[in-house]
């Protein structure tokens, strides 16, 4: 009688507990679907439906190949640029951009390559040589390239962070503006910058968050500089942008596995790239 009891009352729990499983994991995604529709509604961002032409205009964007510069390009291609440098470090990655671009309807004759590595101040004052026999005035740079780990310090014995998030930049724009005609300058940042603990570049950081909450405080704050000097110079928080940034960094798992969520809740490149593209 025992066992007929037990045997009659199982299938009943076992359905039971079922339906309460159900129940739990269907309350469950829909809970963690309205979670990320919230975190989405705050990091998505709009786009500029401004219709401003860059008719005429010699452009330069470094970091071109990907992400935001990516998009910059080819927003300032189809709005009649008359040139657009993609300033790269690697030729073979930004040739392969400009010929997506190019199969995608852009004109090859009005995007040009130069190579630049922003951890090599000789690489940079060579960049700048190559821009002034081609270019006597460059309508817009746009400093995007940037990178968020790098351990070790540069051939000029500087923190890779520093020298390629703000000093590489600082004498880009230095050795431009000495030798042609550079009318504006936007700055793609982060809202790191505020929270830099170390002022002083001089002092060595260990931690990589830290140089680079300190070379973004220092980027901005060059904007600041040259803004106060009479130059157009903006500097702006793209948001929290879906690009290979992460890449080669221990956060570079999250990315490869939350891929698909990543890309939902935050910002692609396109959209990233509406606040420099506005300035």
């Amino acid at each position: 009688i025992t066992n007929l009891s037990l045997s009659s009352f199982l299938p009943s729990t076992l359905r039971e507990g079922a339906i309460i499983v159900m129940y739990w994991l269907v309350y469950l995604g829909f809970s963690v679907a309205g979670i990320l529709l919230i975190v989405r509604s705050f990091m998505k961002g709009a786009i500029w439906r401004g219709k401003q032409s860059a008719l005429g205009k010699t452009i330069i964007v470094t970091g071109a190949n990907s992400g935001i510069g990516r998009a910059l390009t080819e927003e300032f291609v189809m709005r009649g640029a008359d040139h657009v440098v993609l300033a790269c470090r690697s030729r073979e990655r930004a040739e392969r951009a400009r010929e997506e671009m190019v199969e995608s309807g852009a004109d090859d004759t009005r995007i040009s390559i130069e190579l630049i590595d922003l951890m090599s101040f000789k690489s940079i004052i060579s960049f700048v040589d190559r821009v002034m026999a081609k270019f006597r005035t460059i309508d817009v740079l746009v400093c995007n390239a940037g990178v968020l780990q790098a351990n070790g310090t540069t051939e000029n014995g500087l923190e890779k962070l520093l020298q390629a998030n703000y000093l590489g930049h600082f004498l880009l724009v230095e050795s431009l503006k000495a030798r042609v005609n550079l009318n504006r300058v936007v700055f793609v940042s982060s809202l790191a910058h505020k929270y830099a603990s170390h002022f002083d570049l001089m002092d060595k950081l260990d931690n990589s968050m830290l140089q680079y909450n300190r070379a973004k405080l220092a980027e901005v704050s060059y904007a600041k500089h040259l803004a106060a000097d009479g130059m157009q110079a903006y500097s702006c928080n793209p948001g929290v942008v879906h690009t290979n940034i992460l890449a080669g960094t221990w956060m570079e798992i999250f990315d490869q596995y939350l891929e698909p969520i990543l890309a939902f809740i935050m910002k692609s490149p396109l959209e990233g790239a509406q606040t420099p593209l506005m300035l």
